[in-house]
C-alpha cells in the first residue's frame, strides 16, 4: 500500500529571516528607524512585505547593506 503524506510547510529559516524587532536589534537601530525607512526608502534597508502588516528582513541582505554603507577614515567625519 502507498502511504499518503501531506506536504509540510517549509520551516522558518531560523537565524536568517528576521522580523522588524530582530532586525533592529541586529543592526543596532530602533524599530522606528526601520519603519520610517520602509515608508520613505531613504536609507534603502532591504525588506520584504507580505500582506498589509507582515514585514521581514534577511540577515545576509542586511549584512550586504551594512557593507555597502561602510564609512572609514576622513569620510566618517
Amino acid at each position: 500500500m502507498h502511504e499518503v503524506t501531506t506536504p509540510q510547510p517549509a520551516p522558518r529559516m531560523q537565524g536568517d529571516r528576521l522580523n522588524r524587532k530582530e532586525a533592529a536589534e541586529y543592526l543596532g537601530v530602533s524599530k522606528t528607524f526601520l519603519a520610517q525607512d520602509a515608508m520613505t526608502g531613504r536609507h534603502g534597508v532591504p525588506f520584504y512585505k507580505v500582506g498589509t502588516r507582515m514585514v521581514w528582513y534577511v540577515r545576509s541582505e542586511l549584512d550586504a547593506w551594512m557593507a555597502a554603507h561602510k564609512v572609514s577614515g576622513k569620510e566618517a567625519a
